[in-house]
C-alpha cells in the first residue's frame, strides 16, 4: 500500500465544490465537501461556509481563509502553515496534529477545539505504514484577540506565538511548548499550564487567576501587572520573573513622594515632582481622597487597594492589577486604564468621561479602556461617556445606570453583565457580546 498523493484542484472547481457544499448545509441539494488530502495551497476559500467539511490531511499551505466558517470541521493533519484564518470561526473543529506554524488567526473562534497531537501515518518506499505521535503546531502564530476558550492544546507547539489580548478561558494547554509565547493581556482565567513549558512567556496584564501551575516553568517570563493568585505560589517557583517590586523594599517614602506630587499638580510642573510608581506593588495600600492626577501607575500591583474620591484624572493605569480595589467616586477622567484588570472592583459612581484640557480649543481627552479587564466589577452609576472601550470585558458586571453613551464598544464582552437602566446612545457596538 502506499500513501495516497495529493490531488490538486483548481479555484474554478473549488468554487463548485464549496457552493454544493452549502447547498447541502441548507438541505437545498448539493453534498457534503470531501476534500480530504487535496493540495489547496494559495486558493481561496475566505468568507464561505464549510461547516463540517472533510478537509483532513489537506495541504491549505498559504490559503486564504479568512471570515471562512469552519465549524465541526475536520482537519485533521492538515497543512495550514502560513494560512490566512483571520476571524475564521473554528469552533469544535477537529485540528488534532495540524500544523498551523506561522498562521494568521487574529479575531479566530477556536471554542472547543481540538488541538492535540494525531496520530498521522507515513509510508515507507515498501509501502510499510509508520504512525507518528504528531503535535499542533502553532509555532510563531499570530492569534490577537482570537478565542480559544475550552480548547484543547495539550502537548501543542507554540513557541514564539504572539496571542496577545485572546481569551483561553479553561484552555487546556498542559504540557505545551510555550516558551517565548506573547500572552500580553489575555484572559487564561481557569486555563491548565500543568507541566507546561512557559520560559521567557510574556504575562504582562493577563488574567492568570484559577490557573493551574502544577510543574510548570517560568523563569525569565514577565508578569508585571497580571492577576495571579497568591496561592500560585505554592505550585510555582516565581523568583526567576519580572514582577512588581514590593513598594517598601524598593525604598519608595510615600508621604513625600505624594507631598512632592501635590505641588507638582498645583505649581503646573514647575514645583516639586511627578509621582511616577511604575512596576511598584501597593495591595492593600490607602490612596483615597489623594491627588494623583497625571500620575504613572502603569504596569503596578493595586490589588485591593482604596482610591476612594482619588484624583486619578489623566492617570496612567496601564497594565496594572487593580483586581478587588475601591474606586468609588474616584475622578479617573481622561485616565489610560488600557489592559488593565479590574476583577470584582468597586468602581461604583466613578467619571471615566473625557477630560477637557484648558486652551483656546478645549481639547476633551477621552479615558482610554481598551482592551481592559472588568469581570464581576460594580460599575452602578460610574460615567464612561466617550470612553475607548474596544476589546474591553464587562462579563458579569453590574453597569446599572452607567453611562456609556457615545462610547466605542467594538468587540466588548458584556457577557452576563447587568445592563438595567445603562445608557448606550450613540456608542458603537459593533462585535459586542452578550447585547441580544
Amino acid at each position: 500500500m502506499q500513501q495516497e498523493p495529493y490531488k490538486r484542484i483548481d479555484q474554478r472547481t473549488l468554487e463548485l465544490v464549496i457552493s454544493a457544499h452549502e447547498s447541502y448545509l441548507q438541505n437545498t441539494g448539493g453534498r457534503r465537501a470531501n476534500l480530504a488530502r487535496f493540495d489547496l495551497t494559495r486558493l481561496d476559500l475566505s468568507q464561505r461556509d464549510l461547516s463540517g467539511a472533510d478537509l483532513s490531511g489537506a495541504r491549505l499551505h498559504f490559503a486564504s481563509l479568512d471570515g471562512t466558517i469552519l465549524r465541526d470541521a475536520d482537519l485533521f493533519g492538515a497543512d495550514l502553515r502560513v494560512a490566512n484564518l483571520t476571524s475564521a470561526d473554528l469552533s469544535r473543529a477537529d485540528l488534532r496534529g495540524a500544523c498551523l506554524r506561522g498562521a494568521k488567526l487574529s479575531g479566530a473562534k477556536l471554542q472547543g477545539a481540538d488541538l492535540r497531537a494525531g496520530l498521522l501515518a507515513t509510508f515507507d518506499e515498501n509501502g510499510d505504514a509508520q504512525y507518528t505521535n504528531t503535535v499542533v503546531d502553532l509555532a510563531s502564530a499570530t492569534a490577537h484577540h482570537a478565542n480559544l476558550s475550552e480548547a484543547r492544546l495539550e502537548g501543542a507547539a507554540l513557541l514564539k506565538a504572539d496571542f496577545t489580548d485572546s481569551v483561553l478561558r479553561k484552555t487546556s494547554l498542559r504540557n505545551c511548548d510555550l516558551r517565548d509565547i506573547k500572552l500580553v493581556g489575555a484572559d487564561l482565567e481557569g486555563a491548565d499550564l500543568a507541566h507546561a513549558d512557559a520560559s521567557g512567556a510574556d504575562f504582562r496584564g493577563a488574567v492568570l487567576t484559577d490557573v493551574n501551575w502544577e510543574h510548570t516553568l517560568v523563569a525569565g517570563s514577565d508578569l508585571r501587572g497580571a492577576a495571579i493568585d497568591p496561592a500560585a505560589a505554592n505550585q510555582v517557583d516565581f523568583s526567576d520573573t519580572s514582577l512588581p517590586q514590593n513598594a517598601e523594599a524598593a525604598g519608595v517614602i510615600l508621604s513625600k513622594v505624594l507631598s512632592d506630587h501635590k505641588l507638582w499638580t498645583t505649581s503646573g510642573g514647575s514645583g516639586g515632582a511627578q509621582a511616577r510608581f511604575s512596576d511598584l506593588d501597593f495591595a492593600g495600600q490607602d490612596f483615597s481622597d489623594q491627588d494623583l492626577s497625571a500620575a504613572k501607575l502603569d504596569s503596578c500591583a493595586l490589588v485591593g487597594a482604596d482610591f476612594r474620591n482619588a484624583g486619578l484624572a489623566m492617570a496612567d493605569l496601564s497594565m496594572t492589577n487593580c483586581s478587588g480595589g475601591d474606586f468609588r467616586n474616584a475622578d479617573m477622567r481622561g485616565a489610560n486604564l488600557q489592559r488593565s484588570i479590574f476583577l470584582n472592583a468597586d468602581m461604583r459612581g466613578a467619571r471615566l468621561e473625557p477630560l477637557t484640557v484648558n486652551g483656546p480649543a478645549h481639547q476633551k481627552w477621552p479615558a482610554n479602556l481598551e482592551n481592559a479587564k472588568f469581570s464581576r466589577a460594580m460599575l452602578q452609576g460610574a460615567n464612561l461617556s466617550q470612553a475607548k472601550l474596544a476589546g474591553a470585558s464587562f462579563a458579569g458586571a453590574n453597569l446599572q445606570d452607567a453611562d456609556l453613551s457615545d462610547c466605542d464598544l467594538r468587540g466588548v464582552d458584556f457577557s452576563g453583565a447587568k445592563l438595567i437602566g445603562t445608557n448606550f446612545q450613540g456608542a458603537v457596538t459593533t462585535g459586542a457580546m452578550g447585547l441580544e
